[in-house]
């Protein structure tokens, strides 16, 4: 790993280098001996998400889905909301539309009275620049234009197991004074997961056992995320001790030994940045490397096709652009986002001009495969039908759209 990181850091940081050469020569070897005998000792455990190894998306995806729990009108989403507190807990849920990465927004609830935005920060990712701002500004934007920034609209900026604020880029004074109390700052630790614990699971029916279950698995791994399993209490204890005496804090007074414990943090937050910093940057290079592949891939299965690419800039992508007698053309796509890394794949709009017979596409596709896989949406300016994917499904899903749309268009 230290080999790693001096081919990546510029040395031109060379305090921040040394504090990272410090950190894992001196700490991180002991810390995961420690961890790994500790780890040995604890009783059988399994926990799918663990398993999985579940991302920023899929916390919000699974965060979308509880949200959407229809019985007894949105039961889960009407304990969330009273349980922020006000103003949130006044809001009158009444037409109910919950998206989760649409418009790059992470989670939106929009209602007849309100919209609310959810930003998923579990894992601690930087702020886009404008982030905040460009997604109340397409809420704004919404077809029926109800939603007012200084009004209706709600913003909660969720965190992992800490509650930072967003840059000032992201969310200037002047939205958050037009926001006001309609702004809350929460986290998964102190917010989600003793919602979880104390309002949802106790009170989900013994009939919804696939929810009571998806709940508590949930409890389990966020448990686990924030070192507070019950059988892990003995190992955590003894990982706390081990770092008391790497930083000598018994010989020290009470001051002391908290400057030393905020000096160790902001030196661990840095190396966690640089290693952020790495994995977008990396995960950049293999997206735009998959999307190289899968245009291969599309050149091969398409023989009678004509497969275009595009892979500079924020959204590569391979294409078909299929021209039909009595429609307008429309394009293909498999996408990835560079910037939130995910990958999508669909219907775009080409010509924008031609409302008429766009309208008569919109009406097919809400049938069949398109309408099982509710992605339908008439509020894009882009796209007639879009749907999210994983990189290891995405090409067999689109092949799959690609027939069954054909099927439609003969």
């Amino acid at each position: 790993m230290l080999d790693f990181l001096e081919e990546i850091i510029d040395f031109d940081k060379e305090i921040e280098y040394l504090i990272i050469n410090n950190f894992f020569h001196s700490y991180l070897p002991e810390f995961n001996e420690v961890y790994e005998a500790e780890k040995k000792n604890l009783p059988y455990h399994i926990n799918l998400l663990d398993e999985i190894h579940a991302n920023e998306n899929a916390h919000s995806r699974i965060l979308m889905k509880l949200l959407n729990a229809k019985d007894s009108e949105y039961f889960i989403l009407k304990s969330f909301l009273l349980y922020l507190g006000e103003p949130f807990s006044r809001l009158i849920l009444k037409d109910i539309k919950i998206t989760c990465e649409k418009n790059r927004i992470d989670i939106c609830v929009l209602a007849k009275d309100f919209a609310l935005i959810v930003e998923n920060k579990i894992h601690g990712a930087v702020d886009q620049e404008e982030q905040i701002i460009s997604y109340v500004t397409k809420v704004k934007s919404h077809s029926n234009s109800r939603y007012k920034s200084d009004k209706n609209i709600y913003v909660l900026y969720l965190g992992g197991d800490s509650e930072e604020r967003p840059s000032k880029s992201s969310l200037p004074t002047e939205l958050e004074d037009e926001l006001k109390s309609r702004f809350k700052i929460i986290s998964y630790r102190n917010t989600i997961l003793p919602w979880l614990e104390s309002n949802i699971i106790a009170n989900c029916k013994s009939k919804d056992r696939y929810l009571s279950s998806a709940i508590m698995q949930y409890i389990d791994h966020l448990n686990g995320m924030y070192n507070l399993r019950k059988e892990e209490k003995n190992m955590t204890e003894k990982l706390k001790k081990h770092i008391i005496e790497k930083l000598d804090l018994n010989n020290k007074n009470l001051h002391e030994q908290l400057e030393d414990i905020y000096s160790k943090e902001q030196e661990v937050r840095k190396i966690l940045q640089c290693i952020e910093d790495i994995k977008i940057d990396k995960e950049k290079e293999r997206n735009i490397s998959w999307i190289k592949g899968i245009n291969k891939r599309m050149i091969e299965d398409f023989p009678k096709f004509v497969v275009k690419d595009v892979f500079e800039g924020k959204w590569p992508m391979s294409y078909i652009d299929l021209n039909c007698k009595n429609w307008p053309p429309i394009r293909l796509v498999i996408q990835t986002d560079l910037e939130d890394r995910t990958i999508y794949f669909g219907i775009s709009i080409i010509n924008k001009r031609e409302q008429m017979i766009q309208g008569l596409i919109q009406e097919l596709i809400k049938d069949n495969y398109f309408s099982e896989h509710d992605k339908y949406d008439d509020e894009s300016n882009d796209w007639y039908w879009s749907r999210y994917s994983e990189y290891d499904d995405v090409y067999l899903e689109f092949k799959k759209m690609f027939q069954k749309l054909i099927e439609l268009l003969k």
